[in-house]
């Protein structure tokens, strides 16, 4: 099998050379390694460069004119590749050897699988084991169209066939959760795809070392107190922006399924409609609690809890993941104690 490597820089030279060491290294050479470079101002591209003239398979590198952002150009270099499947990779990570000999066995175990993902080893910015595993869950194993959790995998961790980015285009993929970020991330949005294309597996190896360093927002340590800090925080503006992301996400699933049904592609067209019904009840869902925190009269907010209680929502929630078990106490005790919003809903 064929595998292309997608690697996006900017001003990556300080780790870039030990991440392009461990791609030579691997067991299951790359087809090819394909590097988009953000206007990096470093020597990034001279080492990219000077790596191109010894690597063990071709290297193609192209710097941009201007700026793209790195999921813009993530999903750019993507499209460019030519290989059977694509590997997204950072620029400050190491390999492990058998990571694409382990990926590779995961696709050829199955024709219908269309991404496959792993977990990856915490380091912190000397290469040194910070004793985690991230992602923190604990998902493994296939899982259908119907069955891929919402949790999606970080970007370095996953490799997806390339049928996933002709699918549909990059450049029309909705918004993230947080509109403020612009489009949704690369890896969230093949993970979506995924979901209506094909099975994804999840091997539970730790196949990446994930680098933590002063210029990386990743697996950032946060104290049980720290968590629940923000989960009280929350309130009825958290919810209801939750709730439009969920609608966002469905309209985007019934344009595809549109799109897909004109092409003759029926069996991705009804999985899209599927999750994107799925995902309109969250947003019903999300919504109804939002109504909640933000109503004027404590009875009226006590009702509302009342009716969300003997609708079953706080259980499907629970069950979605979109909240934990103690989210209905602490709901009841916002309503009971909480000061009463000024602007809000009736």
């Amino acid at each position: 099998m064929r595998v292309s490597v997608a690697l996006a820089t900017y001003n990556g030279a300080q780790y870039i050379e030990q991440l392009l060491d461990s791609l030579a290294a691997q067991q299951h050479l790359p087809f090819e390694l394909v590097v988009g470079d953000d206007c990096s101002n470093d020597d990034t591209v001279a080492l990219l460069q000077r790596f191109a003239s010894r690597s063990p398979f071709p290297v193609r590198v192209s710097v941009n004119p201007r700026r793209f952002g790195y999921a813009d150009k993530f999903l750019a270099v993507a499209t460019e590749c030519v290989g059977d499947v694509v590997a997204f990779c950072d620029q400050d990570d190491l390999w492990h050897s058998d990571k694409l000999s382990a990926v590779v066995e995961g696709f050829c175990s199955s024709e219908d699988i269309v991404l496959v993902a792993h977990y990856a080893r915490v380091v912190d910015a000397s290469g040194a084991s910070l004793g985690r595993t991230f992602p923190r869950t604990s998902l493994s194993g296939r899982y259908s169209t119907k069955t891929l959790p919402l949790d999606h995998f970080p970007g370095f961790a996953l490799t997806v066939k390339r049928e996933l980015f002709t699918a549909a285009p990059h450049g029309l993929r909705p918004s993230g959760d947080d509109p403020r970020a612009g489009l949704l991330s690369h890896d969230t949005w093949v993970w979506l795809l995924a979901r209506c294309i094909g099975e994804s597996l999840i091997v539970p190896d730790r196949l990446v070392s994930y680098r933590q360093h002063e210029n990386l927002f990743g697996d950032l340590y946060v104290t049980r107190m720290e968590q629940l800090r923000r989960t009280l925080k929350a309130g009825g503006p958290t919810y209801d922006n939750q709730a439009e992301h969920w609608r966002v996400l469905s309209s985007y699933l019934e344009t595809l399924a549109s799109q897909w049904s004109e092409v003759g592609r029926l069996d991705w067209a009804e999985n899209a409609v599927e999750r994107a019904s799925r995902f309109r009840a969250r947003a019903e869902r999300s919504q109804a609690r939002s109504d909640l925190y933000m109503s004027r009269r404590r009875h009226i907010a006590l009702q509302r809890y009342a009716d969300l209680h003997h609708a079953g929502t706080y259980q499907a929630m629970i069950v979605d993941g979109l909240i934990s078990r103690h989210a209905p106490l602490k709901d009841l005790l916002s309503v009971l104690f909480r000061r009463l919003p000024i602007h809000s809903k009736a």
